[in-house]
């Protein structure tokens, strides 16, 4: 059974659809924006406000940072490879940025989790050690993941390499993802539509759900939410047996965001993985 090439979940993060919450017009959304050069706080932290659902640009109320070359930023904790200094940010509920920079002559390789949230940051030069962090209960350790155990490191440009925990300083900014091996041995069954599939299914394996019938409509766990608008249905398993129904009233073309909780996770921590469908042809 295929496994997916990232043990991916998404930490309580909602802002695609906004769910059960009504988006007002013109509602205002507070945002903190803090500076760090060498993950030192530069000046105080600042306060400003921008319209959900719209963007805002923020460089020009940033404290002046010298002798320092920026590197990213981290939205809610999350790295953020595709953004500039002077880039438009989109406006969530919840809205702390954090601006890093490096000193001049420096560079900074971050290490960042599988759900790119950052972990820690080295600063170094071409000649600097690198010191990613270890499995561990403090703030900058890579936190533990239910059922599985923490490889090492590979490169965000290369993640199907191997994994290592003594890394080489890349000689330029870069990001490190950890990567992790499922050690789960709890198997878990597939049913549906009252047929167990054959096999079966340990933590982060991939299933298949497949329907012929041409009035086939969506899929529908045990609880009646709707999974998929596709007859083959695709899903990772987790820490559960799965049943699935198929409901068959005719095609159904519209947009789908399904969100299955992931009991266990991270301790301390509501995890879910998402799974969305979406026409890009309209």
């Amino acid at each position: 059974m295929k496994k997916f090439r990232f043990f991916v979940v998404l930490l309580g993060l909602f802002a695609l659809l906004g769910f059960s919450k009504t988006i007002n017009a013109q509602e205002t959304v507070n945002v903190t924006i803090t500076v760090k050069k060498d993950d030192t706080q530069v000046g105080d932290v600042v306060s400003t406000t921008g319209t959900l659902g719209g963007t805002i640009k923020v460089d020009t109320l940033l404290p002046e940072v010298t002798d320092a070359t920026f590197m990213f930023w981290t939205i809610n904790g999350v790295v953020r490879t595709d953004l500039d200094i002077d880039s438009l940010i989109k406006v969530t509920s919840k809205l702390d940025l954090v601006a890093h920079y490096a000193s001049t002559g420096k560079y900074s390789v971050a290490y960042l989790d599988t759900n790119t949230k950052l972990i820690d940051v080295d600063y170094v030069n071409v000649s600097g050690t690198l010191t990613p962090p270890v499995s561990g209960p403090n703030p900058k350790d890579v936190p533990g993941r239910k059922g599985t155990s923490f490889d090492g490191w590979a490169l965000i440009t290369n993640y199907e390499a191997p994994a290592s925990t003594a890394l080489e300083n890349p000689g330029a900014k870069a990001y490190f993802v950890a990567k992790y091996t499922v050690t789960e041995t709890a198997e878990y069954t597939v049913t549906v539509d009252g047929t167990p599939l054959a096999g079966t299914y340990k933590l982060n394996d991939t299933a298949t759900a497949v329907s012929t019938d041409p009035n086939f409509s969506y899929w529908k766990d045990e609880t009646g939410a709707v999974l998929s608008y596709e007859s083959s249905y695709t899903f990772t398993v987790l820490n559960a047996n799965v049943t699935l129904t198929s409901v068959n009233e005719g095609e159904v073309n519209e947009p789908l965001v399904s969100i299955r909780r992931f009991v266990g996770y991270e301790t301390g921590k509501n995890a879910f993985i998402g799974h969305y469908e979406l026409d890009l042809t309209k």
